[in-house]
């Protein structure tokens, strides 16, 4: 991985004090979209509703296990599979993934 020089951010509100000060505050992630006669609000505000909110973010892993899966269309769902064994897995997932946790 690479680490961009702070001196090289954005020099724009989009990058929060507390980013400058975090161990991998530097990371960002920026999407581009190219559409003919794309509704530019229509999309912005479907992002908007993807992000959680900073209450949804604190409560932490053992609350997001709890969230129904609205991504996987039905018919895709694995058959058979309880959803205590489903959110195990997701759980071992999203541990690996993100800092320690006291959930």
């Amino acid at each position: 991985h690479t680490k961009l020089a702070a001196t090289d951010w954005p020099a724009d509100a989009q990058v929060p004090g507390w980013a400058r000060k975090a161990e991998h505050g530097d990371r960002r992630q920026e999407l581009g979209l190219v559409g003919m006669d794309a509704d530019e609000k229509a999309v912005r505000k479907a992002l908007d509703r993807a992000l959680v909110t900073t209450r949804e973010f604190e409560a932490g892993i053992a609350s997001w296990l709890k969230w129904e899966d609205r991504v996987t269309p039905k018919d895709k769902k694995p058959k058979g599979v309880s959803t205590a064994s489903t959110k195990q897995q997701r759980s071992s997932v999203a541990c690996a993934q993100c800092p320690a946790s006291s959930d």
